[in-house]
């Protein structure tokens, strides 16, 4: 995650990282389906929101079943 977001990327999405090495899932495709959202959640909900939280949702979305589109619209229809 550091690697492509070196300016969001701190110490407090160490949590997320811990959370997210705990499941059965490969780095690749957890760090795609945070690409995934992040890029999905960026593009619909825009300036309502700072890239830093962005990119800490996508991180929780990734720890949810169902793919990236279906969390993402249900995220922003909450957050609407």
């Amino acid at each position: 995650m550091n690697k492509l977001h070196p300016f969001i990327t701190g110490s407090e999405d160490s949590a997320f990282g811990i959370l997210l090495a705990m499941t059965d899932r490969s780095v690749d495709d957890i760090i795609n389906e945070i690409e995934t959202s992040y890029a999905y959640l960026r593009k619909t909900i825009g300036m309502k929101a700072g890239n830093n939280e962005i990119q800490g949702l996508s991180m929780v979305l990734a720890l949810m079943e169902g793919t990236p589109e279906e969390k993402c619209d249900k995220a922003i229809h909450l957050f609407n």
